[in-house]
């Protein structure tokens, strides 16, 4: 009995070990196509893909190489398709680093094309979403453009605030709500040099309107995300550096029949450069200049384009979910709504 145990037991462990896959049979990455960005244009009715793909020949650690590839198709997963078909190689979705729409998908659609990036199961939910001023093949065929350089310019909201970035979740996240409204950074081509040129707001899919630097900092301080390494702004008529850190901001809103009021609090400490000696601003002119900057930010979005950078709505509904349910008329409450600002900044 024993003995026919041990026979069992032996043929089973061979059956397993045969049934194995050794690692010979694992494609190595460079027989794989590493797919580092990807760009999505909508003409005559197709999908344009673009696609950045790390170059395993020509390029190393030290010195990383790019090619190109594009096509068309029907929807976005067929022009990827046929755009990987031209190398013949397995695709390699975990790498990639960003997703740019072209200025056309912007205007017309903005999520459908995301689609299939939310939806397979390789790519990663936390690739940064990117909107270009043009199409996307001319940013990522740009002299200059690689894929790592353009990933970084994210950071720019970090920086100098002069953009928000959004990662594919939050963006996908933000468009599925009633009320919030998506907001990314824009990128154009200047000199051959891919670059940051502002901020565009969603509404309904489509894009909405473009926010330049003042807004765009602005924004990030009443959303509590201003906390930036420099920021440049003027200060009794002059330009002056300074960091902004410990930014906090809290949002209270109020509604009515007609109108939504709201308290912007923002606090923090700002740190100046340029203009400290003889004197230079005071903590009157900084919280003067930074409630300028949200009160000029907030009456363009919320009033004038009735959109939702302040995810106020999810504020009522957190609230008083009664009137925030039987709401019929956003667009009416945004534009009549009221802002009340009040800034708190100690300098240094």
């Amino acid at each position: 009995m024993k003995r026919t145990f041990k026979l069992m037991a032996v043929f089973i462990c061979v059956v397993s070990m045969l049934s194995f896959t050794g690692c010979k049979s694992n494609k190595q990455l460079n027989e794989r196509l590493i797919i580092q960005g990807v760009g999505i244009d909508y003409t005559d009715n197709q999908y344009n893909v673009t696609l950045m793909c790390m170059d395993t020949v020509q390029g190393d650690e030290q010195a990383p190489a790019h090619t190109i590839l594009s096509a068309t198709g029907d929807t976005v997963l067929d022009g990827v398709t046929n755009a990987i078909s031209k190398k013949g190689q397995e695709p390699l979705y975990s790498h990639n680093l960003f997703i740019l729409l072209g200025d056309a998908i912007a205007k017309n659609d903005a999520i459908t094309p995301l689609n299939f990036f939310v939806e397979y199961y390789e790519t990663r939910p936390t690739v940064y979403v990117f909107v270009g001023d043009t199409s996307a093949n001319a940013i990522l065929t740009a002299k200059t453009a690689t894929p790592q350089g353009i990933a970084n310019l994210a950071q720019t909201q970090y920086t100098s605030g002069r953009t928000i970035t959004a990662q594919l979740y939050k963006f996908i996240e933000d468009s599925m709500s009633k009320t919030q409204s998506p907001v990314t950074t824009q990128l154009t081509v200047k000199n051959d040099e891919v670059q940051v040129s502002g901020t565009v707001v969603f509404k309904d899919k489509r894009l909405a309107v473009t926010l330049d630097n003042e807004e765009s900092l602005g924004v990030l301080l009443a959303t509590g995300k201003g906390n930036l390494s420099t920021a440049v702004v003027e200060l009794e008529g002059q330009s002056q550096s300074f960091t902004l850190s410990n930014v906090k901001s809290s949002i209270e809103v109020s509604s009515t029949d007609d109108q939504l009021i709201y308290t912007v609090n923002v606090t923090g400490k700002a740190d100046l450069y340029e203009g400290r000696i003889g004197g230079g601003a005071g903590k009157g002119e900084v919280d003067n200049k930074i409630r300028w900057l949200i009160q000029k930010a907030v009456t363009r979005t919320v009033n004038q384009y009735k959109t939702d950078v302040l995810s106020m709505g999810k504020l009522l509904r957190q609230k008083n979910y009664e009137f925030y349910n039987n709401i019929t008329d956003w667009d009416k409450l945004l534009k009549n709504s009221r802002a009340n600002v009040v800034v708190d900044i100690s300098v240094e």
